[in-house]
């Protein structure tokens, strides 16, 4: 896995790719680090950290016709929880660093395409 993760950012970095592809790679790999430490800290839900990222990610990407997916991240908050798989705290600690991912997407965005 690491060394298809680092072949890959190599290639994305040599074939000088789009930005919004590097802003994703990048935001996922701190989203990572972020979720591996509120894994340790309060066993935050990773399901709701990558579902809220992707819903967010997705929007903006291919536009406001996928809104509707907004609905997702509560369903999944909601069936964690109902499982007994986490508390509310850690399905909302979750969400919170897929919100934080997606905030790195959108600054690497704003960095990286420069003004306009």
């Amino acid at each position: 896995m690491t060394l298809l993760f680092v072949s890959g950012t190599a290639a994305v970095v040599l074939l000088q790719v789009p930005y919004p592809v590097f802003a994703t790679l990048a935001s996922l790999t701190l989203g990572n680090l972020l979720l591996s430490i509120a894994r340790l800290w309060l066993n935050a839900s990773a399901h709701v950290s990558v579902l809220t990222f992707g819903v967010l990610w997705w929007i903006p990407v291919f536009g406001p016709g996928f809104l509707w997916l907004l609905l997702l991240p509560p369903l999944m908050v909601f069936s964690r929880t109902s499982l007994g798989q986490h508390t509310s705290a850690q399905a909302l600690v979750g969400a919170a660093t897929g919100v934080t991912t997606f905030g790195v997407f959108l600054g690497l965005g704003v960095l990286l395409a420069g003004p306009p």
